[in-house]
């Protein structure tokens, strides 16, 4: 009965559409950090007696935490920045920060909002910076436990 009302040209269509090619970014991202996971942990979590849950209680998920978190972080810039899709698919029916900032600058809502845009994209600028400074620290501590 809801796959009736479900399109591509609403928001769930849009979260759909960016799900579509965000998981496996995700898991081209995250791959890697399970690789790292030393068959020697799970031999020394065996040895001592541990479940294949409690190693990944006590071991995997704490180790693998920064990557997932890190890949999270990346996950939501890209779609935070990114344009095209939402541009293409809903055009001005979802408010997105990115279909504002364009409808300003052509002038779509109000003539002579270029300044408030411009104050949108500055803002877009702190979240994409704010974005960057969570994932190059989960990034090092991933690589210091992982490398």
């Amino acid at each position: 009965m809801w796959a009736e009302k479900l399109t591509v040209y609403t928001f769930t269509g849009l979260v759909l559409a960016y799900l579509y090619f965000m998981v496996p970014l995700m898991v081209v991202t995250v791959l890697p950090a399970f690789d790292g996971l030393r068959s020697q942990w799970r031999e020394a979590a065996a040895s001592c007696g541990a479940t294949r849950g409690q190693f990944w209680r006590h071991i995997g998920i704490p180790v693998l935490t920064p990557s997932l978190l890190g890949g999270a972080v990346l996950m939501f810039g890209t779609a935070f920045a990114s344009h095209a899709t939402a541009a293409v698919l809903v055009g001005g029916s979802v408010q997105l920060i990115t279909i504002q900032i364009a409808n300003a600058l052509n002038g779509n809502v109000l003539a002579g909002q270029e300044n408030l845009a411009l104050a949108m994209s500055l803002n877009m600028v702190l979240v994409a910076l704010l974005v960057m400074a969570v994932q190059i620290p989960l990034q090092r501590r991933s690589a210091r436990w992982l490398g």
